[in-house]
């Protein structure tokens, strides 16, 4: 490498945002074509904005979120940027947290590609993460004897249903 990478290795707050954020986990990279559809790049980023803003706070100032190739239209879905000035990939270093992201088989991980983005002449950009959204409650598992709330409803409208029968001619 020709700069020395200072950033903490802090694979722990990626792991905390994934069970605080799960939907957001599930939504990471996922602006493309996929199986069950396409969803907004807002969806599709805010994983790593949250990433971003918890590492930014809760670990070191400098980290935060990653213009792709220096475009500010292009935030980076999958790596945050970590400010040093000794970096040839435009004063960041550049780090993968989501490993096969936008994949069902996504995992957690801490891989620094700023040697191979300076080695591609590109290079990164920082941006401050935004403010942390609300964290994300998974809901209740129901259980194999609690109903769920599709079932409830089709419940309802089967009663409902039953109440209109006589009116059938």
């Amino acid at each position: 490498m020709s700069f020395r990478p200072i950033a903490p290795r802090r694979t722990d707050i990626v792991e905390k945002a994934r069970r605080l954020y799960p939907e957001s986990w599930r939504l990471c990279h996922k602006d493309y074509p996929q199986p069950e559809g396409s969803h907004a790049r807002r969806e599709a980023e805010r994983f790593i904005k949250v990433v971003a803003r918890m590492l930014h706070d809760e670990v070191d100032p400098r980290f935060g979120n990653n213009y792709s190739r220096g475009n500010p239209r292009r935030l980076s879905q999958d790596a945050v940027a970590f400010k040093n000035p000794e970096s040839q990939a435009g004063g960041v270093e550049i780090i993968d947290v989501v490993a096969r992201a936008g994949h069902p088989d996504q995992r957690v991980a801490w891989n620094d590609v700023t040697q191979a983005t300076i080695d591609a002449n590109t290079y990164g950009r920082y941006v401050e993460p935004p403010a942390l959204p609300p964290v994300e409650q998974p809901g209740p598992d129901p259980g194999p004897d609690q109903p769920t709330d599709l079932e409830q409803r089709i419940s309802r409208l089967e009663a409902w249903a039953r109440t209109l029968r006589p009116f059938r001619g």
